[in-house]
């Protein structure tokens, strides 16, 4: 959730699990289309870290 929040996203309201869920899916929405279930798996992680190494490197 940190690094979501690093790279922009707000987390306020991911205290519950649909909200976290909801926070995966907008990210998926623009990063990944073809699966935006809101499910942090490999790739959406993968996708999240090399955007992070790209624009904020050392964070």
């Amino acid at each position: 959730m940190s690094r979501l929040k690093t790279y922009g996203y707000s987390i306020s309201g991911v205290e519950t699990d649909d909200g976290y869920k909801a926070l995966v899916r907008a990210f998926q929405l623009h990063f990944r289309q073809k699966n935006y279930d809101g499910i942090m798996d490999a790739e959406t992680a993968a996708i999240l870290y090399a955007l992070l190494e790209k624009y904020f490197p050392g964070k």
